[in-house]
């Protein structure tokens, strides 16, 4: 099980000031993400910021980043820890963000593979990418969402529903295969939306940015998922699909031998205390496709077959979602275009991700209403 971690907790300014940068540089980044060890029973160790970023095959470039703003603190343990814990999660850039650092270290952490940043680069990139220096947007406005955090507090704490979604959400889905993710996402969405209403409860908020997160993480593993499918054909797409979403890691063969051996098992005691056999329909005798098999299919059949506007689905979609739609505000189509730099990518990038949006309404039974202002693009 796995422990209550604390996980919205209250950043520094650098913090999001690196957030605000991998933002700006295309990346889903999520705060205080935590690693577990085997079954969730312990934690390891826990990353301030982590980023993710698709390339057009699909591949994921991965960022982990360690905010220090104690002048006093040494670098060089930090150095070797983001060395490490680099290897562990895979990741393909390690930032160390601190104050200042003499040349030496900076050569020293280099040649460990890890970078560090130090205040006067960090202002340099900042400057680069036109990043208005008072202005934080979406999961970035701590100003916004951290007065939330806190009113959540109390309703994340045990191991409760929304705890449960969180954990997965924040810590389990980064290990967690596509197909088996996607099968999970479904089932929370069912919990998630009787606990919404259109009163502006806590409950109702946080079940909201919670569902708004679910459609982040689904947009992850379609993504991810493409990277495997989009080097087979049609048929075999169909294929994977079909047997994964149904028997996950499970052969097929034996999981329907072990239901036709319930069913003859129910039919026999049937008989015995009742007198006559339950009569089994032929489709139950084998795991049937989920309903949303179709829909998934759709999706990734799309992202396959123009992954450059489809890899821009995550990053807009974050801000769309977080900036705006999660705040009560109209989209800004043009702010968002220009903080991306899409140009003409951007309209059919909008396009793939109503895809996204679409399924989750469709086959999570979600009504439409939460997710107007992009359907309505």
């Amino acid at each position: 099980m796995t422990p209550t971690i604390p996980l919205l907790t209250k950043g520094d300014v650098l913090e999001y000031r690196c957030y605000r940068l991998l933002q700006k540089m295309g990346y889903l980044v999520r705060r205080q993400q935590v690693i577990l060890t085997i079954g969730g029973i312990s934690q390891v160790t826990d990353i301030d910021l982590y980023g993710i970023k698709f390339n057009l095959e699909f591949s994921k470039d991965i960022v982990i980043v360690e905010c220090k703003n104690r002048k006093k603190s040494s670098p060089l343990d930090r150095i070797l820890w983001l060395r490490g814990l680099k290897e562990v999660v895979g990741a393909h850039s390690a930032l160390l963000v601190i104050p200042g650092a003499k040349w030496d270290i900076k050569n020293y952490a280099f040649d460990k593979g890890v970078k560090v940043i130090d205040s006067e680069f960090l202002d340099y990139l900042e400057s680069a990418l036109d990043i208005n220096q008072s202005v934080f947007y979406g999961l970035t406005d701590s100003r916004y969402y951290e007065l939330l955090y806190s009113e959540w507090k109390p309703l994340l704490s045990g191991r409760n529903r929304y705890r449960i979604v969180l954990d997965f959400l924040h810590i389990e889905a980064k290990t967690t295969a596509p197909y088996k993710g996607i099968n999970r996402l479904f089932s929370e969405i069912k919990w998630v939306l009787p606990s919404l209403s259109t009163r502006e409860d806590k409950a109702s908020r946080l079940s909201l940015w919670l569902l708004y997160e679910i459609v982040i993480c689904m947009c992850t593993f379609l993504l991810s998922l493409c990277e495997y499918l989009q080097i087979l054909s049609p048929a075999d797409r169909r294929g994977y699909l079909e047997k994964y979403l149904a028997y996950g890691d499970w052969n097929p063969q034996a999981a329907d031998d072990l239901l036709k051996t319930s069913w003859r098992v129910a039919i026999r005691l049937s008989k015995e205390q009742f007198g006559e056999a339950l009569q089994i329909p032929g489709e139950f005798h084998r795991f049937p496709k989920p309903d949303y098999y179709k829909g998934v299919l759709e999706v990734v059949e799309r992202f396959c077959g123009n992954s450059k506007s489809s890899i821009n689905t995550i990053k807009i979609l974050d801000l769309i979602l977080f900036e705006f739609v999660f705040k009560g505000k109209p989209i800004d189509n043009a702010f968002i275009n220009s903080f991306f730099s899409l140009g003409a990518d951007y309209d059919m990038s909008i396009k793939q991700m109503k895809n996204i949006v679409e399924l989750i309404v469709k086959y999570g039974s979600v009504p439409d209403s939460y997710f107007k202002p992009i359907l309505d693009l």
